[in-house]
């Protein structure tokens, strides 16, 4: 609860954050650039639970991807003023298994980037959050070892869950100088039930938050020679 309670609020937060930046901008600077788009992939899975040796070894499945997408731009990219750059996408990502339906999945994608600008200041943030429509049940790997290294990754992403990545960069800059502070946030929450039985993948949601210091002297044009510092933690929780 601690970690959905977080990153609600630290998603409302960033993404109004342009809804104030955007009226300091012209008409003719808000001028919006709407861009459609669509892909389709057809192919042939051999392995969809990436399983040699377990019941789920070698299941197969035909795979449709259907990949539309919806991308804004609010602000034309400059160099001045306080609004500087500023686009939205959303771009949802349908995978149909026809021979293992419980992997079909939806993946509602939103990703923002903003950079805002005062005298010598620059604030960027970039941020992409992802909710997927998938089964709430974990597969079980009954083989020797348990869940793969690799392919288990690609498995759980199927699953029902929400997922937000954002960073965030405050920079200042006077010649010859650079100093810049930098934040980033990772969260996976998880919508998959836990059980306690043998193979069976239960998911942690957790929380991973860093911040950083970099200060900066140009040594020739455009080239930075930087010395910093980086920091962070995680949190996880787990419920049965």
């Amino acid at each position: 609860m601690a970690l959905r309670c977080f990153w609600l609020g630290f998603a409302v937060g960033v993404w109004l954050l342009p809804v104030q930046a955007l009226s300091s901008l012209t008409a003719e600077q808000a001028a919006a650039k709407l861009a459609l788009g669509l892909e389709w992939e057809q192919g042939w899975e051999d392995n969809v639970y990436f399983q040699n040796n377990s019941s789920l070894a070698g299941q197969e499945s035909w795979v449709s991807r259907i990949k539309p997408q919806l991308s804004w731009q609010a602000a034309e990219a400059r160099e001045e003023g306080f609004l500087r750059d500023w686009k939205l996408s959303y771009a949802p990502q349908i995978e149909l298994y026809w021979e293992e339906s419980e992997e079909s999945h939806v993946m509602h994608v939103l990703q923002q980037r903003i950079t805002l600008g005062v005298g010598d200041f620059v604030f960027r943030l970039e941020n992409q959050a992802a909710w997927v429509q998938g089964s709430d049940q974990a597969p079980v790997f009954d083989g020797p070892g348990g869940g793969p290294a690799i392919g288990g990754a690609v498995v759980r992403d199927r699953r029902d869950q929400w997922k937000e990545q954002a960073q965030a960069v405050l920079e200042y800059r006077k010649d010859p100088w650079l100093l810049r502070m930098q934040a980033a946030l990772l969260v996976n929450d998880y919508g998959t039930e836990q059980k306690l039985e043998p193979g069976y993948q239960n998911y942690t949601d957790r929380m991973e938050r860093s911040v950083g210091l970099e200060l900066g002297r140009e040594v020739v044009e455009d080239l930075h020679l930087l010395l910093g510092v980086r920091c962070g933690d995680q949190d996880q929780e787990f419920t049965t």
